[in-house]
């Protein structure tokens, strides 16, 4: 019998509903009405006029989170919303003609020139940079604060971000609240010289 080696792509969507399942039913278990309503897939075509709108090629993780769903209803982790693509494309126009903080820990990830916002935490941004050629499949997550003048990187890729938050899930990290879940304790400890998750 062989074991069939599962893709990047495949990976990334098994974390993402084990990350939501697990909290929906931290939810039902604490008889919360609350619950974490999936938005339906980006389709090719979505995320190909997406591309056109940046100028430049979506990585491959990005493409893969688009496609699994396009953004989620309350925080997809505690602390942290995923608006989906049409958010992402409105908060790229409103940074894209800002000056960047210096990277604060380079860590072999050269300083960005693009950053397209991915994920949003209360006014910080976690973004990804925008390339004309292919990426590959691993995608740095940059933490953008405009406010404290911070860039740093802090995780290799956004599978090792999304594994960090799982791991945290899976040990019951966190509680539940009338307001949603909250970290027990939070499992990214971001700091200006953090070494990268993953």
């Amino acid at each position: 019998m062989s074991l069939q080696k599962v893709s990047p792509e495949e990976s990334l969507r098994a974390r993402l509903d084990r990350v939501v399942s697990i909290q929906n039913s931290a939810y039902a278990r604490a008889g919360s009405p609350l619950q974490i309503a999936l938005k339906p897939a980006a389709l090719d075509s979505d995320i190909q006029r997406l591309e056109g709108q940046l100028g430049g090629q979506l990585p491959d993780e990005v493409r893969t989170l688009f496609s699994w769903h396009d953004g989620c209803s309350v925080f997809l982790v505690p602390g942290v919303l995923y608006r989906g693509s049409e958010w992402s494309s409105e908060a790229f126009a409103s940074i894209s003609k800002m000056r960047l903080p210096a990277l604060s820990n380079a860590d072999g990830t050269g300083q960005p020139a693009t950053l397209l916002p991915v994920f949003d935490i209360d006014r910080v941004l976690l973004t990804v940079a925008l390339t004309t050629e292919p990426a590959g499949d691993q995608t740095p997550l940059f933490y953008l604060d405009f406010e404290m003048d911070q860039l740093t990187v802090i995780a290799r890729s956004i599978g090792a971000y999304v594994l960090r938050l799982l791991r945290a899930l899976e040990a019951g990290d966190f509680e539940v609240t009338p307001h949603g879940l909250r970290w027990a304790h939070d499992p990214i400890e971001i700091s200006p010289e953090m070494t990268p998750i993953g």
